[in-house]
C-alpha cells in the first residue's frame, strides 16, 4: 500500500464532447403532436362510425327482388293476402315512411362515407407525424469572431 503513493497521478481524461445532442426544433414537434391527433382523432372517429354500422339492420329483404315477391303475393291465399294488406296499411309502408332497414341502408352508406373520410383524415395526420422527422431543424450560423483591437 505504501507503494501506491510512489506512483504518478492518473490523468484527467474528459468524455469526447458530443457534437450536439439532436433535439427537435419547435417546427418538428408542432408538427409531429399535430399529426398524432390528427391520426388519433380519425382512428377513433372511423372505429366509433363502423362499431355503429355494424349494428345495422341491411340483409335482402323480400321487397330488393320484386319477382319473388309478385310470385309470393300471387301463391297467397285471400287470408294472407288481407294480412299483408292489414300490416301495409297499419305500418304505413310508403315513400314518405320507410321501413326500418331501408333507412339503415341509407344509414350505412352514409356511415361508409364517413369511415372512409375519417381513415382519409387518420393518414394524412401520419403523413404529418412522419414529415416531423424528415423537417430538419434551421441551425443558426455560428456567430463570426471580430478581431480584437488593441
Amino acid at each position: 500500500m505504501r507503494l501506491i503513493r510512489q506512483l504518478s497521478p492518473a490523468v484527467a481524461t474528459t468524455p469526447p464532447k458530443r457534437s450536439r445532442d439532436r433535439t427537435w426544433s419547435l417546427t418538428q414537434r408542432l408538427l409531429f403532436a399535430g399529426g398524432l391527433a390528427i391520426l388519433v382523432g380519425g382512428l377513433i372517429t372511423a372505429g366509433l362510425f363502423q362499431v355503429g354500422r355494424t349494428g345495422l339492420e341491411t340483409e335482402e329483404k323480400p321487397w330488393d327482388n320484386l319477382e319473388r315477391a309478385y310470385q309470393d303475393i300471387d301463391s297467397m291465399n285471400i287470408t294472407q293476402t288481407w294480412d299483408l294488406w292489414t300490416m301495409v296499411r297499419t305500418d304505413t309502408i310508403g315513400p314518405y315512411n320507410p321501413p326500418t332497414f331501408i333507412w339503415h341502408r341509407l344509414l350505412s352508406n352514409d356511415w361508409r362515407e364517413t369511415v372512409v373520410a375519417s381513415l382519409i383524415v387518420a393518414a394524412v395526420g401520419f403523413v404529418l407525424m412522419l414529415s416531423a422527422f424528415i423537417v430538419r431543424p434551421r441551425t443558426t450560423p455560428p456567430a463570426r469572431r471580430t478581431a480584437a483591437k488593441t
